[in-house]
Formats: structure tokens, C-alpha cells, sequence
């Protein structure tokens, strides 16, 4: 499978593609031309990285995560750890932006008393 196929397929642009193979994320195996031909396995480390990166995981988590996933040796104490120590945090941040959009809709609502009470002021001035 060809870049382009993986980039419809997985919703990533080619550059992120290639970001995450320069990190070492993702190892593609290349043809006798030099081009990249991704495999199944490769679809769904994209797919996960891409997962990852939704929940808010960065660089260096998807470094150690990855490279955990790819040694030989059986790590799963600590890819599970790593997994719930991120969900940790990401709860945390989603918390964070719920409040931070209560807080938005309280200020609309604000504004939007406001204009009312301008609003019904000038219709009382009329009058």
C-alpha cells in the first residue's frame, strides 16, 4: 500500500506519516525503488498513534509507548501503567475544558442579560 492510500485511509497528511516514521514511531518497510509500502501493521500503528494523539498524548509518551511496543520483550506491566497514567491525565484535561466551556457559556450569558437589559431599557424609554 502506497502513501496516498494510507493518508485516505488513516485521515493523516503525508508529512504527519513521515513525522512519526523520523521519530521512530512507525517502522515502513520500503521497496526495491525506495518507496514506502505500508502494511496492515503499519495501519494500525497509525491508527493508534492517531488515538493517542486525540486523547492528547505527546511526543515523548508516544516515543516511549512505541518503542515499549516494539521490543521483543514482553512489557505489559508497564504499557499498561503508561496507559493509565495518561488516562489519568487526560480526565484531568478534559475536566479542565469543561469547566473552561461552563465558564464560556456563563459569560454569554452575561452579555447576552446585558443586551437584553439595554435591550428592554430603551423599549421602556420610548414609551
Amino acid at each position: 500500500m502506497k502513501i496516498k492510500d494510507v493518508t485516505l485511509k488513516t485521515g493523516l497528511s503525508a508529512n504527519a506519516i513521515r513525522y512519526y516514521e523520523k521519530e521512530h514511531l512507525i517502522t515502513i518497510a520500503r521497496n526495491q525503488s525506495g518507496y514506502r509500502e505500508f502494511s496492515t501493521a503499519n495501519l494500525e500503528r497509525l491508527r493508534l498513534i492517531t488515538q493517542l494523539r486525540a486523547a492528547g498524548c505527546g511526543i515523548d509518551f508516544l516515543r516511549h509507548y512505541c518503542a515499549l511496543l516494539d521490543d521483543d520483550e514482553n512489557h505489559d506491566k508497564e504499557q499498561k501503567q503508561l496507559l493509565a497514567d495518561e488516562a489519568i491525565v487526560a480526565r484531568q484535561r478534559l475536566q479542565s475544558l469543561a469547566d473552561a466551556v461552563d465558564f464560556l457559556d456563563w459569560k454569554v450569558s452575561v452579555y447576552y442579560d446585558r443586551v437584553k437589559h439595554l435591550g428592554d431599557a430603551s423599549k421602556n424609554k420610548d414609551k
